[in-house]
């Protein structure tokens, strides 16, 4: 795509359907081709990428909003207090949970230097 007619909410977009659908491969899938499109170079693209998800979110408030003759703020509350409802479940995710994360990188990163470590030796 031209970069003049690029979007982050397309990117957002692409995200979220493969989410919505639970489709990990193809999650993964369109974050390898973000990264060998250059977007992890890009300084914006994150930023842009989150608020690219604000965006779409905020439209499906409008919409839920519209369809149940309410209003954003109504919906957004009741979607708010769902949240704080499931919140306790999310710790058990590790891609959510912040330290759970951080940890498993970690992990990561040690069997990372470990192996190279080893391969070292194995030239000496």
């Amino acid at each position: 795509m031209d970069e003049d007619q690029e979007l982050y909410t397309d990117y957002a977009l692409q995200l979220f359907s493969a989410f919505i659908k639970e489709d990990i491969g193809t999650m993964q899938l369109i974050l390898e081709l973000f990264q060998k499109d250059g977007k992890g170079d890009d300084n914006m693209f994150m930023p842009g990428l989150i608020y690219g998800f604000m965006y779409h979110l905020s439209n499906i408030f409008e919409i839920i909003a519209e369809s149940s003759s309410g209003d954003v703020e109504s919906v957004f509350s009741d979607y708010a207090l769902g949240y704080a409802n499931t919140r306790e479940h999310l710790f058990s995710n590790k891609a959510l949970n912040v330290s759970a994360a951080k940890e498993l990188i970690d992990s990561l990163r040690e069997a990372m230097m470990f192996e190279e470590i080893v391969e070292d030796l194995k030239e000496d």
